[in-house]
Parts: C-alpha cells; sequence; structure tokens
C-alpha cells in the first residue's frame, strides 16, 4: 500500500501501467524505465535510486 499526497498520485500510475489483459498475476518482467522515468517526470515523481532489480542479490 502507499499514500500519496496530495491526490492525484494514480494519474502516475495510470500513465506508466498497463491493463491487465486477465484475471491472473502476470509473470514477473523488467519495467520500462523509459516510460516510469517520462511518466515520473510528467507528474512530479521523483524516484530514487537504481531499480530493485538492479541490486545484487544477497
Amino acid at each position: 500500500m502507499t499514500v500519496g499526497t496530495p491526490a492525484g498520485h494514480e494519474r502516475f500510475y495510470r500513465a506508466v501501467g498497463e491493463t491487465a489483459k486477465q484475471r491472473a498475476i502476470p509473470p514477473p518482467c523488467e519495467p520500462d524505465m523509459a516510460k516510469v522515468d517520462a511518466g515520473a517526470r510528467s507528474h512530479g515523481v521523483e524516484l530514487l535510486g537504481p531499480p530493485p532489480s538492479s541490486q545484487p542479490a544477497h
């Protein structure tokens, strides 16, 4: 769960997400970081740090 203030943060999720094709959890995949970066800039979201998948496994 996330809480964002002020209201409107859901527009970022709509911009970078995609509609589910079926009622099932899709397999894991790498995010389209160009799309995420563009959506973040457009919606005033500051991205901090590298994506979690780029972190070395412990």
